[in-house]
């Protein structure tokens, strides 16, 4: 009698798991191999673009909003692909576990604004994206590769991988107006000529910065590293602060505020408004 309160609950432990196990097995599919295209042209333009899963997305710049989906033919079921108010959903509902493609192309408007990218979606444009602004989110394991044109762009790159093996960020931007908020244990690589730029880089994401900016204020918190002696400032506010590692050129003026045990190597011949250097925080002026 003592025992029952055990095993009962043990049986039926066994038994939701064996459960979970064979749904689990179910959601699986493997591509046959045998590629078909299918497409969904849309009346209203897509606003916001949002996918999931382990989708290659691709996209092209048009007159008119649609969808293509060029995958192996049992698998174009597992998509689903909604377009409603202007917020154009792609998610996948089983898991692929190979396949010869799984890929969607999506033709935006001048209308895109906001791309949201979860799980290990990946995106790519061959002749780069062109719209008037812009805002990117990188969640999960996601990956961006492409030229981006606007006058306003925001980045939040919220990537987690694990193991920093690759980039998972790689773009080429120009815009009047730039935003960088760079996250977790995100990897940037980015080519950027703007007027504007505000970055604010926290946690372990690491960031490497080529190109010019006319004015910036960059806050780099925790245990951050940029690299940016290639990344030409007219003028900068630097904030710095616990183990954050910075190297940057700045031309005129930089304002500074360091503290904790930050780093901070500053190339170029501007001159240095040092409003705190606290703690063990240091800076190193190179030639």
């Amino acid at each position: 009698m003592t025992n029952k309160p055990i095993i009962v609950p043990l049986i039926l432990l066994m038994f939701v798991f064996s459960g979970f196990l064979n749904l689990n097995a179910q959601s699986k599919i493997v591509g046959n191999r045998e590629v078909e295209e299918q497409q969904q042209i849309f009346d209203e333009p897509i606003e916001t673009l949002i996918v999931g899963s382990n989708l290659e997305i691709e996209l092209i710049k048009s007159a008119r909003a649609s969808v293509t989906l060029e995958a192996d033919a049992n698998l174009h079921s597992a998509v689903d692909i909604n377009l409603s108010n202007g917020v154009l959903n792609c998610s996948v509902n089983k898991i692929v576990k190979r396949s010869k493609s799984f890929k969607l192309i999506v033709r935006y408007t001048e209308a895109l604004k906001t791309i949201v990218l979860n799980d290990e979606a990946a995106l790519t444009s061959k002749k780069g994206i062109s719209t008037t602004q812009l805002n990117l989110t990188l969640n999960d394991d996601a990956s961006v590769d492409t030229e981006i044109t606007c006058n306003e762009f925001t980045l939040n790159n919220n990537n987690n991988e694990g193991f920093k093996i690759a980039t998972n960020c790689e773009l080429k931007i120009e815009s009047r107006k730039t935003i960088l908020n760079l996250n977790k244990k995100s990897n940037n690589k980015i080519e950027l000529n703007t007027d504007n730029l505000t970055l604010a880089i926290k946690d372990k994401a690491d960031l490497s910065l080529v190109g010019f900016a006319k004015k910036a204020n960059v806050t780099a918190t925790n245990s951050s590293k940029i690299k940016a002696e290639e990344f030409k400032i007219m003028n900068l506010d630097l904030y710095t602060s616990e183990d954050a590692e910075v190297t940057t050129f700045v031309e005129n003026l930089v304002n500074i505020s360091a503290i904790g045990n930050s780093v901070i190597e500053l190339y170029g011949e501007a001159r240095i408004r040092i409003d705190a250097l606290k703690n063990e925080a240091s800076l190193l002026k190179q030639d």
